[in-house]
């Protein structure tokens, strides 16, 4: 399957869970910065955080 290059995120960000180095919920999709050059496998997300793991062994990124 092909994979994504790019990650968006969008709604409450009241603890920063979505990755923008922010606390600004977000009505609309906005590209998240630090995973631009991850080849992102799979994304886990929770009540107040994320994580995402690339493709290349031990790649992942915990977005708290």
């Amino acid at each position: 399957p092909k994979l994504a290059t790019r990650v968006w995120a969008w709604g409450s960000n009241e603890h920063g869970e979505l990755g923008l180095g922010d606390t600004e919920d977000r009505l609309l999709p906005a590209l998240v910065p630090g995973l631009k050059k991850l080849k992102v496998q799979a994304i886990i997300c929770g009540d107040d955080c994320a994580a995402a793991i690339g493709t290349i062994p031990s790649s992942f990124v915990f977005i708290l």
